[in-house]
This record gives C-alpha cells, sequence and structure tokens, in this order.
C-alpha cells in the first residue's frame, strides 16, 4: 500500500506540473531516476551535492555548494529567493519531534502532547507523536509554510523520540509510521525530504527519504549505517563538532579520508550552527571554504651551504617534516639553526596553500610531483601562479606570434598539472591589468579564454589576478575612490578590470587579487630606464600601509559584489627595507639602505588582519608571496622595487644583499608567524 500511495502521489503531482508555462523549471533539472525507474516529481540531491547547513545568525550566502539547509521560520523570504537566483537549491529546517516555545506557532501546540524536556536544549520538550490527530495539522502547516516560502526540500528534526527519555511509551513501529506521513506530506506538496538521524531505521527508511542528514555519525564510528542510502544513491549529509577536526594535521586529513570513501558529504561545523567556522571534506569546497593562509616562493628553496654550494630545502618537508632539524642535507646549510627550523616547521604545519611560481621559462623540473602529491594527501592545497607575460605586458600587447608560443606553453603545464592528484589552484596572469591590457580587453580575454580552456580540468580551480592598483593616500578624499579616504580603496581603477573579468566569469571559479606594497620603488610615473630607474619613497600616508587591513577587506568585498564569486589573495608582501636620499642626488647609495627599516609598518599590517572579518568579507585565504628573502631575486632584472627586491620575504637571515646566491640558515621571522598561520 505504502509504494503504491507513493507512485500515485509522483504521478499527480507530474501531472499537476504539466502544461502552458508552468513555474519555468525543467524536468532535466529537477527530476531524477531512482531505483524503480519512476521520476520523482521533486527535488533529489545527487551524492555530489555540496552543502551548508546554518541555523542560527544571519546566513551567510557566499558558499559556493549546490544546497543550503536553513531554517524555516527565521530565514526570511528574500534570503531563500537570493540563493535561488544563484541557483541554490534550499532545504528548510523544521522540528517534527519536539516543541519550541519560540516558534510563531508553539500556542498551536496542546498540553497533551508535551513530554520531557530535551537534553542539552532548554525550554524544548519532546512530543508525543502518537497523537496524529493534534499533530498531523500542524505538521501539514509547517510543510504549507515550506511550499509557500519556495523550499525545495525540508528537513524534519528529531524524529528518532522512540529511543529517547520523551516521557512517552513511544514504539519503533509509532516512529516508522510518523516518519513515514511526514515523508509523504513532503512529497505531496513537491518537496524532498530527509531523514534525521534515526540510525536504528535507516534501512526500513531510505526508501521514504531522498537523502540522510546525520550528527557525528565518524565521532561515534556510526557512519557505516547510513550507507543504504549511498547505494541506492542518495547523499549523505553529515555534521561533525569536535573542534579536533578543525586544524589538525592528523584529524582533520583522516577525517576527510573516511569522509570521501564512504561517500558522504560531511562538514565540520560549530554545534550552534551559527557559521562561525566551517571545514569541509569536499574537495573543492574544502580549498575556496573557510579561510586558510598559506606561503609562496616555490617548491623548494635554495641555500647556501657551509662549502658555497647550493642546498635545496623542500617547501613539502617545511610544512610536514617535524624531524626537519635533524636532516642531514639540511644540516650542510651555512649558519644553519636547526630550532629556528623546527619553530618554523610548527608554524607552516598549519598552512593550508603551497604557492609554486611559474615564470615564462618554467621547467617540470622546478615542481617535484610526488612530493606536491604527499602534501595533498595531508591536507594541503597546492597553488600554481602561472606568470607568463608578466612585466612584457607593460610595452604593449603580446604578438600574434607570442600567444601562440603562449598557448603551446599552456599544454606543456596541462601535462604537469594532469600529474597532481587531486585538486589544485592556478592563478592566471597575475597583475594582468596593465595599460595596454585594459586598452584592448576583447583582444586580452580572447588570449586567456583559450588558454584556461586548454589548462581547465574538473580539479583544476582557475582565476585571473590583479594587482590591486589606483590611489593610495590617506589624505585623498577623490569621490571616485568611493571610501573616507582614498587609502580604503579605490573603486574607480578596480572596476577598470571589469570587462575582462565578465568575459572570462563563466570560466573563473574564483577571483583574485595581489598586495605588493613598499617604502620605496621605482617611480610609476617616470620609471627610468632598465639599467638607470628613478626611484621614489613614500611617506606611510601616501601609501596608506596604516590601513592596509581595511582596504584588503574592501577590496574583496567589492570583487565578490561585482562577481559573485569567491575571492583569495595568492600573494601578499611588503618589502622590509627603508630608503632615504641623504644626498640628494635622486639615486639609491648602499649606505642609504637599511634593510630592517620597514618591518615595523609590515608587521603591523599582518598583526591586524583579521581572519574572522577578511572571510566575513569573502576572501578564502591569502598566501604570503615569499617565505624567505632572496639576496638574488630578480638580479639584473627590472627591479620595480630595486633594492626592495631582497626583502620581500617574511624571514631574514645574515646573507648579504646582491653578495650571496641565497638565504643562510640563521633564519629570522620578521613578524609573528603563529598569528598567520593558525
Amino acid at each position: 500500500m505504502r509504494l503504491s500511495y507513493l507512485v500515485l502521489l509522483a504521478l499527480l503531482s507530474v501531472l499537476n506540473n504539466c502544461g502552458g508555462g508552468g513555474n519555468g523549471t525543467s524536468s532535466d533539472e529537477n527530476m531524477t531516476q531512482p531505483v524503480d525507474n519512476m521520476p520523482k516529481a521533486w527535488y533529489a540531491p545527487d551524492l555530489n551535492t555540496t552543502w551548508q547547513w546554518q541555523l542560527s545568525g544571519e546566513v551567510d550566502t557566499s558558499y559556493r555548494v549546490d544546497l543550503y539547509d536553513v531554517d524555516l521560520f527565521d530565514t526570511p523570504q528574500a534570503i531563500i529567493d537570493r540563493l535561488h537566483e544563484e541557483g541554490r537549491k534550499v532545504i528548510c529546517y523544521f522540528s517534527a519531534g519536539s516543541y519550541e516555545p519560540w516558534r510563531e506557532d508553539a500556542s498551536d501546540f496542546p498540553d497533551t502532547v508535551l513530554g520531557n524536556t530535551l537534553e542539552g536544549w532548554k525550554g524544548e520538550r519532546w512530543l508525543d507523536i502518537r497523537r496524529m490527530d493534534l499533530l498531523a495539522p500542524l505538521m501539514r502547516a509547517r510543510l504549507d509554510l515550506a511550499k509557500a516560502k519556495g523550499c525545495d526540500g525540508v528537513e524534519p528534526d528529531n524524529v528518532d523520540g522512540y529511543s529517547n527519555d520523551t516521557g512517552f511509551a513511544l514504539s519503533s513501529e509509532d516512529q516508522l509510521q510518523y516518519n513515514r506521513f511526514l515523508a509523504q506530506e513532503a512529497h505531496a506538496r513537491g518537496l524532498a525530504v530527509g531523514l534525521k538521524n534515526d540510525l536504528a531505521q535507516v534501512a526500513e527508511l531510505e526508501s521514504d527519504f531522498d537523502f540522510a542528514l546525520n550528527e557525528e555519525c565518524h565521532a561515534y564510528d556510526e557512519c557505516a549505517l547510513l550507507l543504504p542510502f549511498i547505494e541506492h544513491g542518495k547523499p549523505v549529509f553529515n555534521a561533525e563538532y569536535e573542534s579536533r577536526f578543525i586544524g589538525d594535521n592528523e584529524a582533520s586529513p583522516a577525517l576527510c579520508n573516511e569522509a570521501n570513501a564512504l561517500g558522504l558529504q560531511t562538514l565540520v561545523l560549530p554545534l550552534m550552527l551559527d557559521n562561525s567556522f566551517r571545514y569541509s571534506c569536499d574537495e573543492k569546497d574544502r580549498i575556496i571554504n573557510g579561510f586558510k593562509t598559506g606561503f609562496g616562493g616555490g617548491a623548494s628553496f635554495k641555500f647556501v651551504g657551509e662549502d658555497g654550494s647550493d642546498v635545496w630545502v623542500s617547501a613539502v618537508d617545511l610544512m610536514l617534516d617535524r624531524e626537519i632539524a635533524q636532516q642531514s642535507d639540511y644540516l650542510q646549510i651555512k649558519a644553519f639553526d636547526g630550532e629556528a627550523f623546527t619553530t618554523l616547521q610548527r608554524h607552516l604545519e598549519k598552512a593550508r596553500y603551497l604557492t609554486i611560481w611559474l615564470t615564462k621559462s618554467w621547467d617540470s623540473s622546478w615542481v617535484d610531483v610526488d612530493a606536491i602529491n604527499h602534501a595533498i594527501e595531508a591536507g594541503k592545497v597546492p597553488v600554481f601562479v602561472y606568470w607568463y607575460f608578466g612585466d612584457e605586458l607593460i610595452g604593449g600587447m603580446p604578438t600574434e606570434e607570442a600567444v601562440t608560443r603562449y598557448h603551446e606553453n599552456n599544454r606543456v603545464l596541462r601535462s604537469l598539472l594532469e600529474r597532481i592528484d587531486g585538486e589544485k589552484l592556478l592563478i592566471m596572469e597575475p597583475e594582468f591589468n596593465k595599460a595596454a591590457v585594459l586598452a584592448n580587453p576583447e583582444a586580452f580575454s580572447a588570449i586567456i579564454s583559450d588558454a584556461i580552456d586548454i589548462l581547465k580540468d574538473e580539479r583544476t580551480l582557475v582565476s585571473l589576478c590583479m594587482t590591486d592598483t589606483g590611489n593610495r593616500g590617506a589624505d585623498k578624499t577623490y569621490e571616485k575612490c568611493g571610501y573616507e579616504n582614498c587609502a580604503l580603496g579605490d573603486r574607480y581603477e578596480w572596476g577598470l578590470s571589469a570587462p575582462i573579468y565578465d568575459a572570462l566569469l563563466d570560466k573563473l571559479d574564483f577571483i583574485s587579487f595581489q598586495e605588493m606594497v613598499g617604502q620605496f620603488s621605482r617611480d610609476p610615473a617616470d620609471p627610468g630606464s632598465w639599467d638607470n630607474p628613478n626611484p621614489k619613497a613614500y611617506t606611510n600616508e601616501q601609501i596608506g600601509i596604516d590601513y592596509l587591513p581595511q582596504r584588503i577587506e574592501n577590496l574583496s568585498a567589492f570583487l565578490y559584489e561585482r562577481y559573485q564569486k569567491p575571492v583569495y589573495l595568492p600573494y601578499i608582501t611588503i618589502a622590509t627595507a627603508s630608503w632615504q636620499d641623504m644626498n640628494g642626488n635622486g639615486k639609491i647609495d648602499d649606505d642609504e639602505v637599511d634593510p630592517n627599516g620597514f618591518e615595523a609598518q609590515a608587521a603591523s599590517v599582518y598583526a591586524r588582519m583579521d581572519h574572522t572579518s577578511l572571510r566575513d568579507n569573502h576572501l578564502f585565504g591569502f598566501s604570503l608571496m615569499e617565505l624567505f628573502d632572496d639576496p638574488k631575486h630578480d638580479y639584473g632584472g627590472y627591479q620595480f622595487f630595486l633594492n626592495n627586491e631582497y626583502h620581500l620575504g617574511a624571514i631574514k637571515s645574515s646573507a648579504e644583499d646582491e653578495t650571496d646566491d641565497a638565504p643562510y640558515g640563521d633564519i629570522v621571522p620578521k613578524f609573528d608567524l603563529g598569528r598567520l598561520f593558525q
């Protein structure tokens, strides 16, 4: 009888939805083929559906997931509408097995159905689910509300009262009947419905429900009980609450490995489901949700050996090897400080992103694929910054021949990326927004579009990275900047890249920008020649250094508002030397540069970069451009930052600029790395 009733409901709903116009939703999009091959007349999520669960606080709609689970009563209609406009499905939560005195329909519940208080939930009481004469109208009204608000499905909670101390003599059969009633009534309204917890009855109820939602099956070793849903092509959404699953380099990967092996969609969330933190085990979801930091410079770092030879330190070792201070190769580094390297490793093991630069002359030997894959297994994410045209764009758009060579290089890079066994980020043409590019947006967009077509696959998330250009003056209040002062941002300049981003938006997974600031650099208005540059020094007010943390938040918010994509800062650097033209000759003399003169300003910026505020403004992470100062960085090259090119790292050593080939091992952080790598 039950199967016949469900089939009849499905057929009736299909008939009701046929005919002129309808609601504009295609059957191909919303219907799936269940095991019995009968089409469902309601949304049915598939096994790969990504999700977010938030039941309290203002709903954060920025997560790039397929499905949101939100509170039926408290979620404003505007939020549900916004999620639908962005292509999300919406599941609406309500408690079907307990009384909540704060709900708008609380007065409709008679005292006779109210039982014991739910342990740990003040004021909430179990319901006597046997009294269908009293509860059925109330639950139908809630389902009607879900339908009226446009919910795609519902999550009825507390549907396992029979196994709890409710104050009533509830049987397992009572629970089965009540849960099936909820499922049938939901389906009658064209709503998907999920089974919440009730693990002991999964085998009996799976056919009645479209998905399962569970709490802490990993913590209690109960996930295998949910496999009947997986086996029938229905997703299991699971939430874990233990803090050890957040940022623990052993617990987090172990959790996700188990979840992914079983096919579960597992999140680590706060018990109050207030979006105060979020960690996802979905590979793509995990990369661009939450907030984490990283570091760059390369897959390995060259140091000077005691005998003058090169000693290469693996970036993956710095993240994962707790015995790095005892590695025999590294002990050969000049002035090696094992304790300092151990401390550094303890910080970097908390990092998520490992940035690898691929410049125009890159070679596959630069990347140890096995090491990168090992890092991915440990929960790290490689970020490839593909800086091909780079500063050549200052001179104008690339020729047709140069574009052909570029796309040939794209194919070589694609073969490398295919050997990376996991998700990775690919940052295309950082600093692309040069004047020549902005003057030729269609041509440049076509070049990058073709490159993305060559490079992108389902495990490569792609972005195009702009420079944070525009006025930075704390004393400038130009209207076009759009803020109280221009140190807080320059919306006019930021918007100049819009034609290019708009043309490529469907191919981009996220939007990115970079920050590079120094107390002195080439004069942008009069840079001079390659061999005879014109330097310019700035005051703190002229470059707005004291406002930089807020500027970063503002730029991230601007980009998200404009493009509705998550935002990433793939590299940030604050050059830490300073220069004062003491003899007034307009040149940088050796005795005029203080290699540590801007460290206090840099430390202040990083200390004030609040991770929560950055996440609230849609930034999902940032990476330091260079981990170590490099005494030969861009030696003999363009050097926009001139002598400051040797001071772009977060860590210094006693190696001398322009003299030594690489850092020494007596490394000293310039600011609190523990604050960055939380």
